[in-house]
């Protein structure tokens, strides 16, 4: 991931706030069945949204693309549930290179920019277990997955989040190991 940020810096204003948050667990009622990125991906929409939420911004986007479509999160059934859930809490989500219908053109610009094609997609060792649902099983799936990011987000239980950096974009040099709390 440090490697990624260090590769971005040179396109991000210096501005610009990064967070680096140690992925929280939730406890939800209801629990997804089958192995999938979905457990994760809500993790990270949960996540942004909780910092959104608490630093008055109303957009959160996601790096998913149209050559991914099929995954369940990415799913056009799965971002239109979920933009609707955002829309109702007040946040708007965006999917900037969801247009984008084939990986080698994600890898050309990635290359032509100037940045390592290894930063195309995340790289997650579970993602090789990850199962083919038919399409009913995933649409119960996905739908458990949209009411599981409901309850935290509605959650009487205030979430905390362990934040291990947070500043601007041009401070990052090498991130500390301590944790502050948000």
């Amino acid at each position: 991931m440090h490697q990624r940020i260090m590769q971005l810096k040179k396109y991000l204003p210096k501005e610009t706030e990064w967070v680096q948050v140690i992925l929280p667990k939730f406890t939800i009622k209801e629990q997804l069945l089958n192995v999938t990125c979905l457990p994760c991906q809500r993790a990270y929409i949960v996540t942004g949204t909780i910092i959104a939420r608490r630093n008055n911004i109303s957009n959160l986007a996601m790096g998913y693309s149209g050559y991914q479509n099929s995954w369940p999160e990415q799913t056009p059934y799965a971002t239109g549930g979920l933009r609707k859930l955002l829309k109702i809490k007040g946040i708007q989500l965006h999917l900037p290179v969801y247009r984008i219908k084939e990986k080698d053109y994600a890898l050309d610009e990635l290359t032509r920019l100037g940045l390592k094609k290894e930063s195309y997609e995340q790289k997650c060792l579970k993602q090789k277990y990850n199962v083919d649902l038919d399409e009913e099983i995933l649409k119960t799936e996905i739908d458990k997955w949209i009411d599981g990011i409901s309850e935290i987000i509605q959650s009487k239980n205030k979430v905390t989040l362990d934040i291990r950096f947070h500043g601007r974009i041009s401070d990052i040099v090498d991130l500390p190991s301590k944790t502050q709390k948000l």
